[in-house]
């Protein structure tokens, strides 16, 4: 049975439950701050109460917060197995919703580089090998998968209800996209 909760915590609670967070592994995490966006496999140390906000996701389930301006964490968690460590059960809101995927084909296209060729090329060569070039942006993309396929596709699970309209989304997984 599906899963929703959500919680305003303190900063402190925030904190709290983000050290005991478990997901299941190979999940991802997105986060952002005034100075960073990183997406990259989920490691609890490298979030801080700085990351204004983020996503931890994995098929099974995404754990998402966003900081108010009061400095309270709005946390939600939407998914099949709970492993959200959040008390307030909002499960009675996905009663009669149906679930659809939809993808969405991120920035940028594999660097046929490899790590070998970047060595022999110099060190400047060797940052892009697995990267995702896109020529509008400034830097490489790095994403957290494995494939060697020349896109990534961000895999979305929306909500809808009987008017086909979507009343939760959440990211689901990352797939190679050819």
């Amino acid at each position: 049975m599906a899963v929703l909760k959500a919680e305003d915590l303190s900063l402190e609670n925030w904190r709290a439950k983000l050290q005991q967070l478990a997901p299941p592994s190979g999940a991802w995490m997105v986060l952002t701050s005034p100075s960073e966006l990183c997406f990259d496999f989920f490691q609890k140390e490298r979030i801080s109460d700085d990351h204004s906000w983020g996503r931890v996701f994995c098929p099974s389930g995404e754990w998402r917060w966003r900081k108010l301006p009061d400095g309270v964490f709005r946390t939600v968690f939407l998914g099949e197995e709970d492993w959200s460590l959040l008390d307030a059960d909002h499960s009675s809101h996905l009663v009669g919703l149906t679930t659809q995927q939809k993808a969405h084909i991120l920035w940028g296209e594999r660097n046929s580089l490899t790590s070998s060729e970047g060595e022999s090329a110099g060190k400047q060569d060797l940052s892009l090998a697995g990267a995702w070039l896109e020529s509008i942006l400034p830097r490489p993309i790095f994403y957290p998968l494995e494939t060697p396929a020349k896109r990534v596709k961000l895999v979305l699970e929306a909500w809808c209800n009987q008017a086909h309209e979507v009343q939760f989304l959440r990211y689901h997984s990352l797939v190679g996209y050819s």
